[in-house]
């Protein structure tokens, strides 16, 4: 039997086959049935490794501004907006 780490190992370059599935799945709209997985990807072993992700999102045929947003460009849009409507415009 394999163990809850060895089962929840995930990587960048591949889903285990059980997430794939899920991906496909009709149920995909419901949160994982497995739970979330208790580590990282396997290449990201620090915050310096970062840029592999969007590596990996431009692999998998993402344009530029999708890989932008989900980088952060996303939370800054956010932050940005509620900022202005608590606290008003900041000058830099």
């Amino acid at each position: 039997m394999k163990s809850l780490t060895t089962c929840m190992a995930i990587s960048l370059t591949k889903a285990p086959p059980y997430l794939r599935r899920w991906r496909r799945s009709p149920l995909r709209k419901h949160p994982c049935p497995w739970g979330a997985a208790e580590s990282v990807p396997a290449e990201l072993d620090t915050i310096a490794d970062l840029p592999r992700l969007s590596d990996a999102l431009a692999d998998w045929g993402y344009d530029d501004e999708a890989i932008g947003a989900i980088m952060g460009e996303n939370w800054l849009r956010l932050l940005r907006r509620a900022t202005r409507a608590n606290w008003g415009q900041v000058s830099a």
